[in-house]
């Protein structure tokens, strides 16, 4: 049990406190209200997210339903490649969708296409099986590639990343720097891939000039 003269003291050291920080006033309730719904529709559009793939550097045809059903065979011809029991059945029971990003397309030269599946387990498998792979369907085209799909700061993080390994590429004169999802990789082996002939010629959005 604390002795009087030690009430004291504490009295005198919170009055001091006290005076340094005056009391504030809750935060509204709206305000408090704003913040709740806004975590929570952050947190349901990355739950949706953990649920998709992101095609990236697919061509767009003439109009769109020529594309989505070009889409739609790329997407059969992908996962026919990987050849997973798990990943075609998902296919067949119609538990793989597709869609481009963003939906209208104004004046962009493509847009991404966005991979659905029915929960994160299946996406995942996914993606290791392009990652380890390698599938045709996608590689053989230069651009094209299979990522998450990333929340708006780690877009932020995929472009800087994109734009270091499109520097130090350019510098060493092979590709010996990639990038997986938003971070940036150094690939394997000791005999890298030479740079295609147009590289230095596409540098990625943002690189200053």
């Amino acid at each position: 049990m604390q002795c009087p003269n030690e009430l004291v003291d504490l009295k005198r050291s919170l009055d001091k406190t006290t005076d340094k920080q005056p009391f504030s006033l809750p935060a509204p309730i709206q305000d408090t209200y704003s913040v709740v719904k806004r975590a929570l529709n952050d947190a349901s559009t990355y739950a949706e997210k953990a649920k998709r793939a992101v095609w990236v550097g697919r061509e767009e045809l003439s109009t769109p339903d020529q594309t989505t059903s070009a889409d739609q065979k790329a997407i059969e011809s992908l996962c026919e490649e990987l050849n997973d029991p798990h990943i075609s059945d998902a296919l067949k029971n119609g538990q793989i969708q597709h869609h481009r990003h963003p939906h209208e397309k104004g004046d962009r030269k493509r847009r991404i296409l966005k991979i659905a599946f029915t929960d994160e387990k299946t996406r995942d498998k996914f993606l290791s099986l392009c990652r380890s792979s390698r599938p045709d369907t996608v590689t053989k085209t230069p651009g094209n590639f299979v990522r998450r799909d990333l929340c708006p700061y780690e877009l932020d993080l995929e472009r800087k990343a994109r734009i270091d390994a499109y520097t130090m590429n350019c510098k060493l004169g092979a590709l010996v720097y990639g990038i997986r999802d938003e971070k940036l990789i150094k690939f394997n082996g000791s005999n890298p891939r030479p740079l295609p002939s147009d590289y230095a010629n596409r540098p990625p959005r943002g690189l200053p000039l």
